[in-house]
């Protein structure tokens, strides 16, 4: 599951509607921002960047338009008669919401007299406008319930247009790319051969990038109909074979003896122009600065190792040379190792670890040649930086356990964490992009040491309230009371940050003080990476998202770490998988910059560029079952 694509709240329809007494034709301009182009990796070659007021112009100009189309609508109601007034206010509100005027449009509705006595098909009309206004208010899941409840019958042509449209921004706002996927479908098989489609086929492929190779396999062979199945073929030989041109155009000309009545009649339009070709080769040289000594030595490892894994499995051909540089604990090993590095020639610096250190060069003069930090800073990078960050984040699961469960439909959250810096970083991450969908955090426990886990539960699900209120009572009657411990019942789902051992103990709590009915929620790191269903049976329930490589039981590179570094492997997994990454990411950086759209698959996740330089991972879901973490195929069978 892909959320982290770049969406608008709410798209602007882009279909041209026959309205009933007035043809309208509407062009919306969309402009492409690419946000800023560092220095190009390989080449030096720039491109210049779009204003941001470029697009603000063209969003202005296109809600402008529908504005005026919704006067022109409001103007002939003025003089006409029931039921052609009605239909013509729902058109004017319709547009004015369309063009983010949402008082204009309540105003409008407001001039219907008596709406519950309009006609079934005006009364999903209606349906449809306040759907729209509630996506541009940010509330898909509200907006989504109301357009569930419409019944295909009371649709017309052009309000099932609409209502196919609104149905998928609501997923896309939400961040179900696949349900948002479906519905496009659904609506561009509506559609007669048009400009109009061809922008419904370019969302669709658009929206396809969002879903991993994974999930793509598996629902190809769910798919309902043909045309689905094939939508899913095409995405999934796009993404297999996409570094390698000569194999995509085999399998792309294998796809339509497949599909001969495709709706796409030219894949090339997608594979051809959206295929990103990897770079023939590497830098020349590459330095890894990394701290191979000291307190991080043994982490500084892990990333070695995995990358010198994906090395050598490389082309002979390919393979730079590189240069290892240990930048120990202090920033002036770190600068020394820096100087060497640069001194020796090397054209691309991965690393460093640390993230005291990336800070520093995040806060430096512009870097002389490109660097791949594998960690992240809070300074903003400039656009003529140097500097790309990536990593593994602890605030990259935070927000996409927010995302995931705003999707989901739950409102309310309870959170817990350890009281350290770890903790108080995930919940301010969870707390701020949750705040930003528009939920509410009722109350956050933090715990100290284990003895204080019971009571941080306790107190998170008001269970000593509950308490108290008995003692009260019981002491203000002089007599026993029947009593039974309730929890607070205001609440959706919780979400949890912690480590296993500290899991081991949350998850039971939750159960025994009541709240085994609740959805829990958690970051990859409540799973230690490695299968332990005896213990891990106490975190039964638990969704969590994690990385490919730790979830995905039949990767062969994990025997081979397995084998050589099985200490290192058991304690620091994830860091092997970031050092392949870092790796086999390089040929591919240049793309993300000029492409932010674009997607590499890696073994840390669906991995972005965005626009403050930050490689974004997407990462993929799981569910402890019997002790053992089950990935998640809810995707499966939507279709």
């Amino acid at each position: 599951m892909r959320h982290f694509l770049a969406q608008q709240a709410v798209s602007f329809d882009h279909f041209a509607i026959k309205a009933p007494y007035t043809q309208v034709m509407k062009k919306i301009t969309r402009t492409l921002i690419t946000g800023f182009m560092p220095l190009l990796f390989m080449f030096g070659c720039a491109t210049p960047t779009p204003k941001p007021s470029a697009q603000l112009t063209a969003e202005e100009l296109a809600r402008q338009e529908l504005e005026e189309t919704g006067k022109q609508y409001l103007n002939q109601a003025e003089n006409a008669r029931s039921p052609e007034r009605e239909e013509l206010l729902l058109w004017a509100a319709d547009y004015f919401a369309r063009a983010h005027n949402i008082s204009l449009s309540q105003h409008t509705l407001g001039r219907i007299e008596q709406p519950k006595y309009l006609s079934s098909e005006l009364k999903s009309k209606l349906a449809l406008v306040q759907a729209q206004i509630l996506l541009v208010e940010n509330n898909a899941f509200a907006a989504l319930q109301l357009l569930n409840n419409l019944p295909d019958s009371v649709l017309t042509e052009e309000n099932s247009i609409l209502f196919y449209q609104r149905r998928a921004d609501a997923y896309r706002q939400m961040g179900n790319y696949l349900a948002a996927t479906r519905n496009l479908i659904w609506l561009a098989g509506k559609l007669e051969p048009s400009p109009e489609r061809d922008s419904t086929h370019t969302e669709i492929w658009d929206l396809l990038q969002n879903i991993p190779l994974q999930s793509l396999m598996s629902l190809k062979q769910h798919a309902y109909s043909e045309e689905t199945q094939g939508w899913l073929e095409l995405a999934y030989l796009y993404k297999l074979h996409r570094e390698n041109p000569e194999q995509l155009n085999l399998a792309t000309l294998r796809w339509q003896n497949q599909y001969p009545h495709h709706a796409i009649t030219d894949p090339s339009k997608f594979v051809g122009e959206l295929n990103l070709p990897r770079l023939e080769k590497y830098p020349s040289r590459i330095a890894l600065l990394l701290p191979l000594s000291g307190s991080l030595k043994r982490a500084g490892l892990a990333v070695k190792q995995g990358f010198l894994t994906a090395y050598y499995e490389s082309s002979s051909m390919q393979r730079p040379k590189i240069g290892f540089y240990d930048t120990g604990n202090q920033l002036e090993s770190y600068q020394a190792a820096l100087a060497q590095a640069l001194l020796e020639g090397a054209e691309l610096i991965i690393g460093p670890l640390n993230r005291e250190f990336v800070a520093f060069a995040s806060g430096s003069e512009r870097l002389p040649i490109p660097m791949l930090a594998l960690n992240y800073s809070q300074n903003q990078v400039s656009e003529t930086s140097n500097l790309i960050q990536f990593g593994l984040a602890p605030e990259d699961d935070a927000r996409q356990v927010a995302s995931m469960a705003w999707s989901q439909g739950h409102r309310s959250v309870l959170i817990i964490t350890p009281a350290d810096e770890w903790g108080e970083r995930i919940s301010a991450a969870f707390d701020h992009h949750w705040r930003e969908l528009g939920g509410r955090v009722l109350e956050t426990q933090q715990f100290t040491e284990d003895a204080s886990i019971a009571g941080s539960v306790r107190r998170l699900l008001n269970v000593d309230e509950s308490e108290a209120r008995h003692r009260e009572l019981r002491q203000l009657l002089r007599r026993n009371l029947k009593f039974e411990t309730r929890r607070r019942q205001d609440v959706d789902f919780i979400f949890v940050a912690a480590f296993p051992a500290q899991g081991r103990q949350i998850q039971p709590l939750l159960r025994f003080y009541y709240a085994e009915d609740l959805p829990v929620f958690a970051t990859s790191h409540i799973h230690s990476g490695w299968p332990d269903p005896q213990a891990d049976r106490d975190l039964n329930g638990i969704i969590f998202c994690d990385i490919p490589w730790v979830l995905d039981a039949n990767n062969p590179r994990k025997e081979t770490i397995k084998r050589l570094w099985p200490d290192d492997y058991r304690d620091y997994n994830r860091l092997f998988a970031l050092g392949m990454d870092a790796y086999e990411l390089v040929p591919y950086l240049e793309n993300l910059i000029l492409y932010p759209s674009q997607f590499y698959e890696g073994q840390t996740g669906s991995l972005s560029l965005n626009s403050q330089h930050q490689i974004e991972r997407q990462l993929d879901w799981a569910q402890f079952q019997r002790g053992r973490a089950v990935r998640m195929q809810s995707d499966v069978g939507i279709w």
